[in-house]
Parts: structure tokens; sequence; C-alpha cells
């Protein structure tokens, strides 16, 4: 049976079906369920109706709650342009879309689409004014939402929490990020992606090794002890103005020199500079550490160890 059985193709159009959710984020599973109330109710009258969310450097729980209400957009609309964006309307309630429902006429028909589950816990029982769409009844004429509210049910779609912990599980990987990101998107877009992690991913989760490169360099590399800014084969040119910039600046948070064989750490106490050789120095957040002057008595004797490392503290 087909709309035109009942109506023209303009009038087909003259629906309002709201298709809500909170859509953190949107993925495949949405999209698939779209463009199935697209082929039974036309594409000019589906709408998309992500719940409000909190503004942006406003507080949010990241592990439910990551996106904006604004970012919710961006991201339906960069990953999925055949979506209109004035059919994207954010809304406080789902299930009554105040914001979207109230501004289209009373003559028209109301449409919510909402799980199979909430069809059952959150639509009201049938009455005169609510009534279950079967998709038997799509194409008959409807009454207009000033006399009756429509609820259709919807398949089961799969809950973005599993996307969220795939998407943290990645703790910041470039290379499992983008395998995650595809499968959820069957494409993968870098600056969406980006975003999900700086979103998803907590700093305290985040690899050390994120960004070394697939190769190993081993001790003695292509030119001795030290691994050289340029031996590592992602680095580009703005990397390599920003490290300039970082260590012009005094902002570099950790620095290594290895020589000999032997490591040796810096940092500052009250405005002093000090050093560690080893755990020992670290302990009591750097208690025992080296001063200048223990520093040079430690290595006394050892020429151009003593020379290297005490010219390297008085430089710092």
């Amino acid at each position: 049976m087909s709309f035109k059985k009942f109506f023209t193709e303009a009038e087909v159009q003259k629906r309002i079906v709201v298709f809500g959710g909170r859509f953190q984020p949107f993925h495949k599973g949405h999209k698939a369920t779209y463009d199935g109330l697209v082929a039974k109710f036309g594409k000019d009258s589906v709408y998309i109706a992500p719940t409000l969310a909190p503004k942006k450097g406003s507080e949010s729980d990241p592990k439910t709650d990551p996106f904006t209400s604004d970012e919710k957009v961006e991201i339906i609309t960069t990953l999925y342009p055949d979506i209109p964006k004035d059919k994207i309307v954010v809304v406080s309630n789902p299930y009554n879309a105040k914001e979207l429902v109230e501004k289209k006429p009373d003559s028209l028909p109301l449409i919510f689409a909402v799980g199979a589950e909430d069809l059952l816990k959150r639509v009201p029982k049938e009455t005169d004014r609510s009534k279950i769409l079967k998709d038997a009844d799509i194409n008959k004429p409807l009454k207009p939402k000033s006399e009756v509210t429509y609820f259709y049910g919807l398949p089961k779609i799969t809950s973005a929490t599993a996307l969220r912990k795939d998407i943290t599980d990645t703790k910041g990987n470039k290379d499992k990020l983008k395998k995650a990101f595809t499968k959820w998107y069957g494409e993968y877009n870098p600056e969406i992606a980006k975003m999900f992690s700086d979103k998803m991913v907590a700093e305290s989760q985040i690899e050390e090794d994120k960004d070394m490169p697939d190769f190993l360099l081993m001790e003695g590399g292509a030119y001795g002890h030290l691994a050289h800014f340029h031996d590592v084969r992602t680095n580009t040119f703005a990397d390599l103005k920003e490290f300039i910039d970082t260590v012009l600046q005094g902002k570099m948070e950790y620095a290594r020199i290895k020589t000999d064989g032997m490591n040796l750490m810096f940092s500052f106490i009250d405005g002093h500079l000090r050093a560690a050789r080893n755990q020992g120095d670290l302990k009591g957040f750097g208690k025992n550490s080296l001063t200048l002057d223990t520093l040079n008595k430690k290595f006394e004797g050892r020429d151009n160890i003593q020379n290297a490392f005490t010219a390297a503290a008085r430089d710092l």
C-alpha cells in the first residue's frame, strides 16, 4: 500500500514525526532508524530532537553526557550531511518536544517515534487523546495534533553507552581511536574523532606512548645515545616550532637527557634547581634531591660526566 492511495505527495509531507533522544552521541544505529522513518513518513515530516544538554563550559558528566547541545547537532550534521539541519531541533523533553511542536499548526498530525521499551513505560495508555500508531495505519488519514497524539514504536537501537565505552577504552591511542570510530560510523572523521577522545578520555587514562612512532629506536640510534627530535619521523615543522617555543618560555613539563647510560632529572623546589639520579632522590617530592654542589660532588672524578651534568645544571 503506497502513500498515494490516500494522499498526494504534498499531503503526505504534512505530518510531524519526532524522533527524540539524548543522542550522546548520535550514531549509525540512530541513523538507520532515522532512514527507516523517512522511508515511512517522508523526509519533510521527520525531525530529530536531541535533548537539551549543558552549555559549553558548563559542568557535565563525561561518562554519560559528554556533549553539549551544539556539539550534538555538529556531530549529526557533519557525519550525516544528508540530514537537513532545519530538521534537527533541540528540546528539553523528547516526549512532548514543545520547542518543536508548539511552532507547528494544530491541524497537522503529531507522531512521537519512541523505542519499544519506552512505548510501554512512558507512553500513556491509549485514550481518545493518545493512540499507538501501527504500520498498517501509517497511510491512513490521521487526526490533527489538536485532537490526538500518536506514538509509533521503534525497533531496539544499540545504546550509545557501548560507543562511549569503546572510545574511552582507546585511552587516546590514535590507531585504536580510528578503529573504534570506524566501527560506529563506517568512515573515519579525524576532527569528530578527536572531539570524542577529548570529551570521553580522561587525562589520567591517556597512554603515555600514544604519540610514539610505530618503530623502535634502539640505543645508539642515528646519533648515539640521545634520540634527536628529527629521529621521530612523525614530528612536523609545526611540532618543532612548538617544541622550541615551549622550551624558550620555560614551559617544558618534563625533559630527560641520557649520557653514558645515565639518567638525570631536573626540577625546581622553592625556586631552586634540584636534580635526581634515582628513585631515592625522588622520594618525599625530592626531599633528598641533589643541589648544584652535591651534584658536583656526586660525580667528582668522573671528568666528562661531572662536567656535562654540572654544566647542564648551571645552564638551567
